[in-house]
């Protein structure tokens, strides 16, 4: 006699509310993060407070640190190619596991080029990462 399983138990969600997402969007917090000096005054939508000016870099929190991790990533390449040590350290993300994760996002999408395959090479941005760059930093007029 064979036996069969169990049907999978079904469980009733109730469905999201206002009150359900609002109490989400206040339980996020804030984020601590080094923005380059001559950035943090183009991205102030993302800055929720300044603290001190530390080596070059001010300390923010931010409301949304992965975006402002790629306008860092970008922004560090808009003066021209640099090689792979330089934009690390000009991007100012301290973990290099984090800044090869938004390496990696940036050149699938096309903001970054590297010259050079293989071996040591630069990188540069794209026209493409140009237009994403310039759709987060706000110009002074």
């Amino acid at each position: 006699m064979r036996t069969h399983a169990p049907p999978p138990v079904r469980i009733a969600c109730a469905p999201p509310t206002l009150n359900n997402v609002y109490r989400t969007i206040t339980v996020m917090s804030l984020r601590l993060t080094y923005v380059p000096t001559d950035l943090v005054d183009l991205v102030p939508s993302f800055i929720a407070s300044r603290a001190e000016e530390v080596s070059g870099s001010v300390r923010v929190h931010t409301h949304n640190c992965s975006v402002l991790s790629l306008v860092k990533t970008l922004h560090a390449l808009r003066s021209g190619p640099l090689s792979y040590t330089d934009f690390f350290r000009r991007s100012e993300i301290r973990f290099k596991r984090s800044f090869h994760g938004y390496l990696s996002i940036c050149m699938d999408y096309g903001f970054v080029t590297k010259t050079r395959s293989g071996g040591p090479g630069a990188y540069a941005i794209t026209d493409r990462g140009m237009a994403a760059l310039d759709l987060f930093v706000q110009k002074s007029n």
